[in-house]
C-alpha cells in the first residue's frame, strides 16, 4: 500500500491528480475506500476491491494519453450540498 496524504480534502485531491497524470495505479487504487461505488454516463458500478480500480486506469491510462491528456489539476474544491 503506498503512503496516499488523506489528511485533508486538498491534499487527497492533490493526491489523486498526481497518481491520474503519472498513472499510478497504486497510488490510484489507494485514493478510495472500498466497497465503493463508480457512477459514469455509461452506468454504475459496485468497486469492492483495489484491483478493480486499478484494472480500470490501466485500460483507460493509454486513452488520456492517446487523446493528448497528460497532466490533471484539481482546483477551487468547494463543499456543495444538495437541499433535499
Amino acid at each position: 500500500m503506498t503512503n496516499t496524504d488523506r489528511s485533508t480534502v486538498p491534499a487527497l485531491f492533490d493526491t489523486y491528480a498526481q497518481a491520474l497524470s503519472a498513472i499510478d495505479l497504486d497510488t490510484l487504487a489507494d485514493c478510495y475506500s472500498y466497497p465503493a461505488l463508480a457512477l459514469t454516463r455509461q452506468g454504475r458500478q459496485a468497486v469492492t476491491a483495489p484491483d478493480q480500480t486499478r484494472a480500470f486506469f490501466a485500460a483507460n491510462g493509454p486513452r488520456y494519453l492517446a487523446r493528448g491528456i497528460v497532466g490533471v489539476r484539481i482546483a477551487n474544491l468547494r463543499a456543495a450540498y444538495d437541499s433535499d
